[in-house]
């Protein structure tokens, strides 16, 4: 999608398009993706990186793992618009 992380040399941002949010770290950037993909638009960041760094590995395989799920069962779907729509119902009862 439009959603991606750059960093220069004073600190992470996750970029929405035209829009992005600064992070204190890439694990932070990576953190808000998965949930930005997922369609939140708020969401609470841990606050210990230490404690971020080790769930970001299953947080992105779980996060890889529902896509490839949801992509096997939407497969004989034409419409992106449904598609969409119905990516973003199922996280937020996954997420609820």
């Amino acid at each position: 999608g439009s959603n991606k992380i750059m960093t220069d040399l004073f600190c992470w941002r996750l970029y929405s398009g035209k829009k992005y949010i600064e992070c204190r770290s890439e694990d932070e950037a990576l953190y808000l993706k998965v949930f930005l993909e997922a369609g939140l638009r708020e969401v609470k960041v841990p606050k210990d990186d230490k404690y971020l760094k080790e769930i970001m590995p299953q947080l992105l395989y779980l996060k890889r793992r529902h896509d490839e799920i949801i992509e096997d069962e939407l497969e004989y779907i034409n419409s992106p618009r449904i598609k969409e729509t119905v990516r973003n119902k199922i996280w937020s009862k996954v997420l609820d």
